[in-house]
């Protein structure tokens, strides 16, 4: 069995006519099995990048935007990113602002290589987007 936590600020309830959502996800899994050890937890981060952002001439105030769903992870100074576009710049960032990677993303898994120790944020800028994430 998995046991899974989901959180973002987004996950909230409102009570005005707009919604802001963060469109990103932090993710924790780890397995347990009666008689075992649980597991290592796994983490990961999960957002949406916009692939059209349009809005223009919307009628009824709701958008459909094609985005791509982006996997990042970040363990022992890497940065696994998956499910962004072939050729966007992927570049990662401390917390005082100082590029410490980059690289294009590939058709699979692009890897990207810091000095970000453990504990530390990383700020992953995937074309015009960024997100932060902490290194495992």
């Amino acid at each position: 069995m998995c046991q899974s936590t989901i959180t973002d600020s987004d996950i909230a309830s409102y009570s005005s006519n707009e919604v802001q959502l963060g469109v990103t996800y932090n993710i924790s899994v780890y397995a347990t099995k009666d008689g075992y050890e649980n597991s290592d937890v796994a983490t990961a981060t999960l957002c949406w990048i916009d692939v059209e952002p349009r809005t223009e001439g919307i009628a009824n105030g709701v958008a459909s935007v094609r985005a791509n769903a982006v996997l990042i992870q970040g363990e022992s100074g890497t940065f696994s990113i998956s499910g962004a576009d072939e050729g966007t710049p992927i570049s990662i960032y401390n917390t005082a602002g100082q590029m410490v990677g980059s690289a294009k993303a590939n058709a699979e898994t692009t890897h990207v290589f810091t000095s970000l120790r453990k504990g530390e944020i990383g700020i992953v800028k995937i074309g015009q987007k960024a997100v932060k994430v902490m290194m495992k």
